[in-house]
């Protein structure tokens, strides 16, 4: 429910454990998240808070400006594996949560993106000229980062990819990556769904250049939504399932 008043939750339709209790895990901005024992009989137990040390993190954020002293922010939240996670991206007072289409945001977040993947607008900087990212995986202690927003440094490495996105029939292909970037700015590539998605050639390189993979076929039955990241960008693969068998 969003009508509460500040401090105040209300989670309805809940199943209990094997026990008969509920399990509820809490987050306050600038503090580790708290796991908290619910029994039926209304008692509360604190019994911990975040088991592992690994923080979350938004791999190869990107800053883009949309107006005088205001920017976008976007980038993927991963585990500690590195793949893409449910979690909470928070900047200048603007978050989202990255648990795919229909997360809940708040003000300045794009809630329409794949699993993991964020977007946050209209940030301001701070006194510094860089932005601060407050990132949170479930099971993971906050993360906190700072990004420039000249891109992050390196002599005006401003890079960009084409296409941020591509589709494949459940068969699967092949695609490619164009990469725009200046001549001596190094950039790198990576799959975060290897299992299916494969970079064949263009894991690396210096200023302009290409990044081709492959998919393999898709025998789920369900789409699937993959992430490269390349150049410090995200380009996203949907795959779509087989179709049921023609009838004779």
């Amino acid at each position: 429910m969003d009508s509460l008043p500040l401090g105040q939750f209300d989670l309805t339709d809940l199943p209990t454990e094997a026990d008969g209790t509920l399990t509820l895990q809490t987050f306050v901005f600038g503090s580790p998240p708290g796991r908290q024992v619910v029994r039926s009989d209304g008692t509360a137990q604190l019994v911990g808070g975040a088991t592992s040390p690994a923080s979350s993190r938004a791999l190869n954020p990107s800053v883009g400006a949309v107006g005088p002293g205001r920017y976008r922010l976007t980038g993927t939240l991963v585990d500690a594996n590195g793949q893409p996670a449910c979690g909470l991206a928070l900047a200048s007072g603007r978050c989202v949560f990255s648990c795919g289409p229909g997360s809940l945001r708040c003000e300045g977040g794009a809630s329409s993106l794949p699993l993991g993947q964020f977007e946050l607008t209209d940030l301001p900087t701070e006194a510094d000229g860089t932005l601060t990212l407050q990132t949170f995986v479930f099971g993971s202690l906050p993360g906190r980062q700072s990004q420039a927003t000249d891109g992050g440094g390196g002599g005006g490495c401003s890079q960009a990819i084409t296409p941020t996105s591509q589709t494949f029939e459940y068969l699967g292909g092949a695609g490619t990556v164009t990469v725009s970037a200046p001549a001596g700015c190094a950039w790198t590539a990576q799959s975060h769904n290897s299992d299916w998605l494969t970079i064949t050639a263009g894991t690396s390189g210096t200023g302009p250049g290409t990044t081709t993979y492959t998919v393999t076929a898709n025998a789920s039955g369900a789409k699937r939504t993959g992430i490269l990241t390349i150049a410090g960008q995200t380009h996203t693969v949907t795959q779509n399932p087989k179709g049921p068998d023609p009838i004779d």
